[in-house]
């Protein structure tokens, strides 16, 4: 992305731990910033480029373009919002506040760049990307994306949610948004069976990706036709509807959009009229059902942007042949649907390429903060964090983790006298676990950080509960199983702890590929009356095979052989 130029960005907060906070981040790199604890009307000459309102229950101020904060309301607070104002262009409603996302929403609204998911995850995630023209191509989406849900071993609930997101918005994008010269509907008379085999000229592009912690979905169409009054007007029928709304028993795009506001933490309807509609969704992993963190409706001048026109008035019919059924695992219900699908029913052949490239920081410039930084008190160190490559999470072990994420390069105040550990994380990156310090009183500064080496995801499962670790991995220690761990290539010893103080290593080979190693374990278990030798233990958890080993009675000691089947119990008499 290419350095801004200079620009206003003025913040309206009461709250001057909110306004720092925004001063100093990277919002900074859209224009210069001023703060100011209420409005005021000559604050607006000359007009800047973005307002930041807190919003306090007092009526939004007359000026665009806003971005409202209103930590703690609820979809249906932000629709009202929005439905209010029209000159509110997105609501920031979550109590955490992720300064890459909302920077990655504001550039959205100064500059009207269509910017995928740019912004919407860590950076080094790996993005896929797929062009779909028809049916059968979106059905292809479906399934890639839904095997790639599975591998991020998602909740049920949330991978029928990403699935029903990404069917809603193609088929939203394809058949809705499609007009001819005149600005009519293509598909408006085509019974929706009926299209299935029809096309127009143009690709839609879809993006997903997982970062660990988030999965993202961007669909792009190049039409630019939809509506921000469409768009409240059906989170305001969905919200207020007689019956309650939820699960996939309706249909239409209404309902459609309805139930993604409701599952996403975070939903973008970026339109550039006559240009291209951009919808963006972003699914937080352990965010609670209905906690919509932010709303956008975002409508940018084409002025200077060229669309593709209209689509050709005479579709074009799709070729139709068998597809071979394919089993890519034990998807999801949504998931299934959509690989059965592709091989049961004659579907179009799909043209869905896909490509993948990885986050990049997302933003350039200086940044301009009215607020002066706060200095450290006398009970505080400042430490500089830094990372090889920039861009990682900073995460403070021993801490319930929070809604609020902070980056490398960034500057945290941390309590002298006391022993604080930290670790940087970034996605197919080895987590730097930084060897814990204790600042003293007096401290100027302190750089902690380091290099995060490449590395791939090995994941650690059990027949039986207990806990994993990796011998040597910092970040891979007495985890309850099943977890996964990024480590280098080499050589690895695995422990598996469990109960009755059961350990059982093995080796694994990490190379630049995934692996899973799997510990099929059972439980020998002593009959009433009879040892175990040695040791004299109740019961022993060993690998799944034939064991022989020592048993006594009554009637004195006896070699005995069991074959233990995984996640059973064998009895030794």
């Amino acid at each position: 992305m290419s350095t801004l130029p200079a620009r206003r960005v003025l913040v309206i907060s009461a709250d001057d731990a909110l306004s720092q906070r925004l001063a100093s981040g990277p919002i900074g790199a859209l224009g210069a910033i001023e703060v100011y604890r209420a409005f005021h009307a000559d604050a607006a000459e000359p007009p800047p480029a973005l307002w930041l309102i807190q919003v306090t229950g007092e009526p939004v101020p007359a000026c665009r373009p806003i971005v409202a904060l209103a930590p703690g309301i609820g979809l249906a607070a932000v629709v009202a919002l929005l439905q209010e104002s029209p000159d509110v262009a997105a609501v920031v409603a979550g109590h955490g506040l992720d300064p890459r996302q909302l920077f990655a929403l504001a550039n959205r609204v100064v500059t009207g760049e269509l910017s995928g998911l740019d912004g919407a995850l860590a950076i080094g995630t790996q993005i896929v990307t797929q062009q779909v023209g028809d049916h059968g191509a979106k059905l292809q989406c479906l399934a890639q994306a839904a095997a790639l849900v599975e591998r991020a071993r998602l909740p049920a609930a949330l991978r029928a949610s990403i699935e029903q997101c990404i069917d809603e918005l193609v088929t939203n994008a394809l058949y809705a948004a499609p007009v001819d010269a005149r600005g009519r509907p293509l598909f408006a008379s085509v019974a929706p069976r009926a299209r299935r085999v029809l096309r127009t000229d143009r690709d839609v592009s879809v993006q997903y990706a997982w970062d660990g912690a988030r999965f993202a979905v961007a669909v792009r169409d190049t039409f630019g036709t939809l509506e921000r009054a469409t768009v409240l007007r059906h989170l305001h029928d969905g919200l207020h509807a007689a019956q309650p709304v939820g699960g996939k028993g309706g249909s239409g795009a209404g309902l459609g959009l309805y139930l993604i506001a409701q599952a996403a933490t975070a939903v973008c309807f970026h339109v550039v009229p006559g240009v291209a509609t951009e919808v963006v969704c972003v699914f937080e992993l352990g965010a609670p059902a209905g906690a919509l963190a932010q709303l956008g409706v975002v409508h940018s001048d084409p002025a200077g942007r060229t669309g593709a026109g209209a689509a050709r008035r005479r579709l074009t019919r799709v070729g139709v042949r068998r597809r071979a059924r394919t089993v890519l695992g034990a998807l999801g219900a949504l998931a299934l649907a959509a690989v059965v699908a592709v091989g049961a029913l004659a579907v179009m052949q799909g043209r869905a390429r896909t490509a993948e490239r990885t986050v990049a920081p997302s933003y350039t410039g200086e940044r301009a903060p009215v607020v002066p930084p706060r200095a450290p008190s006398a009970d505080e160190v400042r430490v500089r964090f830094g990372s090889r490559p920039a861009g990682a999470l900073i995460v403070e072990l021993g801490r319930p983790p929070t809604t609020d994420h902070t980056y490398t390069p960034a500057e945290l105040f941390v309590a002298v006298n006391q022993e604080h550990r930290f670790m940087l994380t970034m996605p197919g990156h080895v987590p730097l676990v930084i060897e814990p310090f204790t600042p003293v009183r007096g401290t100027t500064v302190l750089d902690k950080g380091g290099e995060l080496a490449l590395g791939a995801t090995l994941q650690i499962e059990a027949s039986l509960a207990g806990t994993g670790s990796v011998v040597g991995a910092a970040h891979c220690q007495a985890a309850a199983l099943p977890f996964h761990c990024t480590l280098a290539p080499g050589r690895y010893a695995v422990e598996y702890a469990g109960a009755d103080h059961a350990r059982i290593a093995r080796d694994v080979t990490m190379t630049a590929q995934d692996e899973v190693l799997r510990f099929e374990l059972g439980i020998i278990e002593a009959a009433p009356g009879v040892r175990l030798a040695p040791g004299d233990p109740q019961r022993q958890i060993v690998e799944a095979g034939p064991h022989k080993l020592t048993v006594s009675d009554g009637a004195g000691s006896h070699p005995v052989t069991v074959i233990v089947a995984a996640g059973g119990t064998v009895i030794a008499q």
